[in-house]
């Protein structure tokens, strides 16, 4: 294992704590870094990288084949392969029985069933192809501890249920760009070792009540499923949540699930008919540690009006998307006060005017506002959102040139796309962000 492990600590935790250090080092260089300062994405220097890839070759640590190699034997020697091009059968055909780990980033995955040791296998598209994913390709893989798998279904159910049923050690299951893969199996639910569950979108009922779910950490794609009332799942590891709830579960029996989970960072959740107390966050346990919320109501109505007060939100919150819920105030003058927030996305709200007053949005960095169809005047007061860096207006076709859109000195980048009104300015709002880098206006 490349990560130790250490009592205190996740794995995530100490992984994230070595790649740091490489950062401090200067050995890696970090290319995405999130809202609340993990890194997303990083890279290496050219050379750095070409050295590096040389070394792994030498040490048959890892070889990447870009194209089909010249000497095969560099990959019947590799116990871990990346490949870059969609010739992938032809190589498992010359590949190290004790291969540990294949990454494929074009298709089509080739046949593994004879790489009875792989560890760690991921389709590394993040896209579901046209083609059905055959899972007899699989069947064996007794070893998996990480699977990331994207297709256009299933071929057969029984070969699914049957690779599921084999993977006695997996903690990472990434099926989010799989289309139509259906129910998980209840066995996978009960393997101790795992940790993090990806699935498509609401095409899943998720765990039953009797899942042992103590080691889980991620669980997305899941619908809420009545079945949860006899006995609510205990979570207590759990720090991200996507879930979709039904119209026809209780809101009542979903709080009562929130009300274990003590460690959850990110919550994403779809519903309909979002109820002020689900909006209400600061009841929770883990309102002293939200720090990215997606809220989406799927049924949004205009006489459904929440009545918006900032201690709603949890105090570390950074990241905030609200999604079609519609409020009593204007919304921007409430949230402005939320000191921690980096990055505020709204959809499909009702309101004509917003506002951002002075010192309002102190640590915004992204705004994002999309088919806000009834907006019309939108003011920016001089201090509001002081270092704002992206600006992204798409489909609000009614309004105007944002008042103090001169105010926004950091700006850095300013979107406008599918905004009918804008767009007749155009020249005029050049005019305005004359100090704007990059201004895209379509």
């Amino acid at each position: 294992m490349l990560i130790p492990t250490e009592e205190s600590r996740t794995l995530e935790d100490t992984a994230e704590i070595f790649l740091e250090d490489l950062v401090q080092r200067s050995l890696v260089q970090v290319s995405w870094r999130s809202h609340v300062g993990s890194i997303r994405s990083c890279r290496i220097h050219d050379l750095l990288r070409e050295v590096a890839i040389q070394k792994a070759k030498e040490d048959n640590f890892v070889t990447i084949c870009s194209k089909p190699p010249d000497n095969w034997m560099s990959v019947a020697k590799a116990r871990r392969v990346a490949v870059h091009y969609s010739g992938c059968d032809e190589l498992m055909k010359h590949a190290n029985p004790n291969l540990r780990s294949l990454l494929c980033f074009e298709r089509p995955l080739p046949n593994c069933s004879q790489q009875r040791l792989l560890k760690v296998l991921g389709d590394m598209q993040n896209y579901p192809s046209a083609n059905p994913i055959n899972f007899e390709y699989f069947d064996g893989l007794t070893h998996l501890r990480y699977c990331k798998l994207a297709g256009g279904g299933l071929i057969n159910t029984t070969s699914f249920e049957s690779f599921i049923s084999g993977l006695k050690f997996v903690e990472t299951l990434d099926f989010s760009a799989v289309h139509d893969v259906g129910e998980l199996p209840e066995y996978i639910w009960n393997v101790k070792t795992l940790r993090h569950v990806k699935l498509p979108r609401y095409t899943s009922s998720g765990p039953s009540s009797s899942a042992d779910l103590r080691t889980l950490q991620t669980l997305s794609g899941v619908k809420s499923r009545e079945s949860w009332n006899a006995q609510l799942p205990k979570l207590p590891n759990l720090c991200n949540l996507v879930i979709n709830v039904e119209s026809s579960f209780s809101w009542d029996l979903f709080a009562k699930l929130l009300d274990t989970l003590k460690h959850l960072t990110s919550l994403e959740l779809d519903g309909y008919q979002v109820p002020l107390e689900i909006v209400n966050m600061q009841r929770f346990p883990f309102y002293q540690h939200l720090q990215s919320l997606i809220l989406c109501d799927m049924s949004p109505s205009v006489e459904n009006k929440l009545s918006l007060q900032v201690g709603m939100f949890p105090i570390h919150i950074t990241e905030l998307t609200l999604w079609g819920l519609q409020f009593n105030v204007d919304p921007l003058s409430v949230l402005e006060k939320l000191c921690n927030l980096r990055w505020l996305c709204l959809w499909k709200q009702e309101n004509q005017k917003m506002s951002c007053s002075a010192g309002g949005f102190k640590q915004l960095h992204e705004l994002e506002f999309h088919r806000l169809g009834n907006l019309e005047e939108w003011e920016i007061k001089a201090g509001a959102m002081p270092i704002l860096k992206q600006l992204t207006l798409q489909s609000c076709d009614k309004l105007g040139v944002p008042l103090g859109l001169q105010y926004l000195s950091n700006l850095k980048e300013l979107k406008v796309i599918d905004c009918r009104k804008l767009k007749e300015h155009a020249d005029e709002i050049r005019d305005i962000c004359k100090h704007v880098p990059y201004i895209l206006i379509d």
